[in-house]
């Protein structure tokens, strides 16, 4: 028996009718897309108190992979925080590791929580496992430097949206299966998880 979709909220419904170039993505409109400039980070993080570090991490082929590893400021460093490690939706198409960033900056505020961003490259550039094979690259550089970073390594949280949420979830699979590093939790935010899109 098939189930019937859901209804869209008529919000969304609206939302989803503005935005005519994402049902028509092929490489001269996913060009144009990238082209738009995203919201500089200066801008997001003007509301929040954070120490801000970029660094670059070398994937298995050489490329570098960059990260942003975005700390409470003003906090005791005595005590070891838990991170968030934040995966970037945009249909694997798109974004890069300040998209949606506002998300886990939630978290930063809330929990104390230390957040490192991944800058996994993009599909259809890159190919075959290239966008989760990077994503445990910067995992296990912030495992491994977790001290320097004044995280506690058994309280490494793996989070993403959309598909985001999909590298997330194949992140986590991938570090179960080699053993390291141990995550804690993962949060998956209506993550892109079956490329059929059939289901409810």
């Amino acid at each position: 028996m098939t189930m019937a979709r859901p209804a869209l909220d008529p919000e969304l419904r609206e939302l989803l009718a503005d935005m005519p170039l994402i049902s028509q993505l092929n490489p001269e409109v996913l060009a144009h897309l990238r082209q738009l400039p995203s919201t500089p980070i200066e801008s997001l993080l003007e509301h929040w108190q954070v120490d801000r570090r970029e660094v670059t991490v070398p994937a298995g082929d050489g490329a570098q992979i960059r990260l942003a590893v975005l700390s409470p400021a003003h906090t005791d460093r005595t005590t070891a925080a838990p991170c968030v490690y934040w995966i970037h939706g945009g249909g694997m198409v798109m974004g890069d590791r300040f998209s949606q960033i506002d998300i886990p900056l939630e978290w930063l505020d809330q929990f104390g929580a230390t957040v490192v961003s991944v800058d996994y490259r993009l599909a259809p550039e890159a190919t075959g496992t290239t966008l989760v094979d990077d994503c445990y690259q910067g995992l296990l550089w912030t495992a491994e430097h977790a001290a320097e970073l004044g995280i506690d390594p058994a309280r490494i949280i793996v989070a993403g949206a959309s598909a985001g949420g999909g590298l997330a979830a194949g992140l986590t699979l991938l570090a179960r299966d080699l053993g390291t590093p141990a995550i804690a939790a993962q949060m998956l935010i209506c993550p892109m998880l079956d490329h059929r899109n059939t289901t409810t």
